[in-house]
């Protein structure tokens, strides 16, 4: 959620700084003025992030990101993940001729052809919140939202704008590393209700 609340913070920010807001220079320059027209009016009409970032692709570049090379379909999944969690549901769930379904296996299913899950034992039931828990799926979501932000900042035009942005989201501003959810020592330990 936060990795998503940040991208969304991100694109809102950007557009007040391609508005002038603060006195950001080269705000005069033909695309960022396009990029500032374009993010106010998807602002005004509350249109979703993931339009907002497609949006700023064709301010800056004439088209879309390419929504078949990354980050495009993490950072799709990241949001869909995000809205999961804020508009919860009671997750339904039955057993079928592919054994337990629940309404959140799409979702999971993608966390895992992307090897952020651990296998969990056979048998194991868990609720939905608990599948998203591992610190690998933590980690590519802020690694998601980072390459989306990079991926933004290396679109725009350079200049003085540009100049003026990108101090903002380099150095500290980086992917984070660490062992996965599947390395042989990450052990799933069912969490203890009477302690």
């Amino acid at each position: 959620m936060f990795a998503a609340a940040t991208f969304e913070a991100f694109i809102n920010e950007l557009d007040e700084l391609a508005a002038g807001t603060g006195g950001t220079p080269g705000v005069a320059d033909p695309r960022i003025k396009s990029l500032a027209e374009v993010l106010g009016e998807a602002q005004e009409s509350k249109a979703a992030t993931r339009l907002k970032y497609l949006l700023v692709g064709v301010a800056l570049q004439g088209q879309p990101f390419d929504r078949g090379a990354p980050p495009w379909q993490d950072l799709d999944l990241l949001i869909r993940l995000r809205d999961s969690i804020v508009h919860l549901r009671p997750v339904l769930f039955h057993v079928g001729a592919n054994g337990f379904v629940s309404t959140g296996d799409k979702l999971i299913q993608q966390l895992r052809t992307r090897n952020l899950l651990p296998t969990f034992p056979d048998g194991h039931v868990m609720f939905y919140l608990q599948w998203l828990a591992p610190r690998s799926v933590a980690r590519w979501a802020v690694n998601t939202a980072v390459r989306a932000v990079m991926t933004i900042v290396a679109a725009l035009p350079d200049g003085e704008f540009r100049q003026a942005v990108l101090p903002q989201y380099s150095g500290d501003f980086t992917e984070i590393a660490g062992p996965s959810s599947n390395d042989e020592e990450w052990v799933y330990e069912l969490p203890r209700l009477d302690a």
